[in-house]
């Protein structure tokens, strides 16, 4: 009985000794700074607390950061008499203060050292941390140190202002020909001021040519010309615009390497011409046909190989070689010449006609009057059927009188004028600028 009642005994007291470690550990002295998560760009101000401290005199304390997320700007006076910091390398990510009595009192509980005032830098997080030498001594002619404990810190800079935008972004030619002198503005808008540089890099994103690099917000359109930084003109190619904006004070940037040119000095198909564009024919006759086709530059391309039909072949087909034949079926019928997705048409008419002269002579200077003889039809038909490269330009034209108004209509060959409309026996003048033989119809 009396062993047992020793054994109680003794763990009431092992139990004692847990209790008082505990509430001592947990009332440990420590220096301390707060946590915070601002916006980027905005300051905010954080307190250095030494807590459960007996008859503190003096505070000293190293804090290290990382200084491209914040930076120390100023530090206040806490309870302590006087406050000294040392914040000249504050931009290096450290500062140090001391703070220290200067009576006979020391301070008790929970101390303010100082309210610093930090100011965010860019987003990430950084550590608050204590590093030697930071300690707390009493306020005594000794100064005795206070053991202490560390309690670090954090910084978080979890949101900042909006990057840069590109609010217009055109460029007016996707594709040219630096061999016809072929050029192309880049236009780029931001929404606030950057540092613009607009360059042109090959498919291997190597620069090519710099177009600009300045401070703006609204650069001036930009022209390249196909050539690089020496004016040699560049290979055929596809070309990447790299057009980049950064805002100076933030360091955000915008970049757009969505838009490319492509330099050809290769001609590619873009259209086929038929000619004759209108044609009659009289039934059981032939009419030849030709394709010129034209590169996206205008210039004719040899080689090229037309596949010939005929929308209506009751009234006529046509050879692969434009050879339009008509049956004894009168009628219309659109006579295509096509390569690949590229084609042109023609519009045929099978009819009785007759072969009418047309002649340019230094007299008459090419002036003509003639009368329709088909029926309905209009002045922009008459001049399908004459024209040509050596009968009827642009500055030929078919003239009427309109009796009505007491006035000239005139249709010229570039297609301008008055289409006015003709009806059959109708006198018409026709200036040519060469002897050409048209069909009409009768």
């Amino acid at each position: 009985m009396i062993k047992m009642e020793k054994m109680l005994v003794a763990f009431i007291t092992l139990l004692s000794i847990i209790c008082i470690s505990s509430a001592a550990s947990a009332a440990s002295t420590n220096i301390s700074i707060e946590s915070a998560t601002v916006p980027h760009g905005d300051t905010t101000t954080l307190d250095v607390m030494i807590n459960n401290v007996t008859n503190a005199g003096a505070a000293t304390f190293n804090l290290t950061y990382d200084p491209s997320v914040v930076q120390v700007t100023s530090a206040s006076n806490g309870d302590f008499d006087t406050t000294t910091p040392a914040l000249g390398t504050s931009a290096n990510g450290y500062i140090r203060l001391t703070a220290y009595q200067t009576g006979a009192t020391g301070l008790d509980g929970d101390v303010l050292v100082t309210t610093l005032t930090l100011q965010s830098m860019n987003i990430g997080t950084s550590g608050l941390n204590f590093a030697s030498p930071t300690g707390v001594s009493d306020n005594t002619p000794q100064q005795n140190d206070i053991e202490i404990d560390w309690i670090n810190g954090s910084f978080t800079v979890a949101t900042g202002p909006p990057a840069p935008t590109i609010t217009t972004y055109t460029i007016t030619n996707t594709t040219i020909n630096p061999s016809e002198s072929e050029t192309t503005s880049i236009d780029v808008r931001f929404s606030e001021r950057v540092s613009a540089i607009i360059k042109i890099e090959d498919a291997s994103g190597n620069l090519v040519n710099e177009l600009y690099n300045d401070d703006v917000t609204n650069p001036d359109p930009q022209i390249w010309d196909g050539t690089n930084t020496t004016s040699t003109q560049v290979p055929n190619g596809v070309y990447t615009v790299n057009v980049t904006g950064t805002n100076t004070t933030t360091g955000l940037s915008v970049i757009d390497t969505s838009k490319t040119i492509t330099v050809s000095t290769v001609g590619v198909l873009t259209t086929i011409t038929v000619s004759p564009s209108i044609a009659y024919v009289n039934p059981n006759d032939t009419k030849q046909f030709t394709a010129t086709a034209k590169d996206q530059y205008g210039n004719p391309m040899s080689g090229i190989v037309s596949t010939w039909t005929s929308s209506n072949t009751t009234v006529g087909n046509i050879s692969t070689t434009g050879l339009f034949t008509s049956t004894s079926t009168l009628g219309t019928t659109t006579i295509k010449a096509a390569n690949g997705t590229v084609n042109g048409t023609a519009s045929v008419t099978v009819a009785n006609v007759r072969p009418v002269t047309l002649v340019y002579n230094d007299e008459n200077l090419g002036y003509n009057y003639i009368a329709w003889s088909g029926g309905d039809s209009s002045a922009s038909i008459l001049a399908g059927l004459i024209n040509n490269e050596t009968a009827f330009g642009d500055s030929e034209w078919i003239a009427q009188y309109n009796t009505t108004i007491g006035t000239w209509a005139f249709y010229f060959g570039n297609g301008s004028g008055t289409d006015f409309g003709l009806t059959k026996y109708d006198p018409v003048c026709v200036r040519v600028k060469a002897d050409v033989t048209f069909q009409m119809p009768i």
